[in-house]
């Protein structure tokens, strides 16, 4: 499975380095359903997505979207 948001992820797609490679091969490539990003995405937009959410920072999805729902 390709996640479905991958040409306009900004994290992959303005960062160039080797890790940055790696956590696209497992995320975005591998398994996109466990992406923190993709989780923010799909529970309250991709404008909610914040620029340093890595992908493996699923420790902060649920306080990410919680905000965002408070503020609307």
């Amino acid at each position: 499975m390709v996640c479905e948001f991958i040409q306009g992820c900004v994290f992959f797609n303005t960062l160039d380095s080797k890790a940055v490679e790696l956590l696209k091969e497992v995320y975005c490539l591998g398994n996109p359903l466990i992406c923190a990003r993709r989780q923010v995405a799909n529970a309250v937009g991709r404008e909610r997505i914040p620029p340093d959410l890595i992908p493996n920072h699923d420790y902060r999805v649920r306080d990410i979207i919680e905000a965002a729902l408070s503020e609307q």
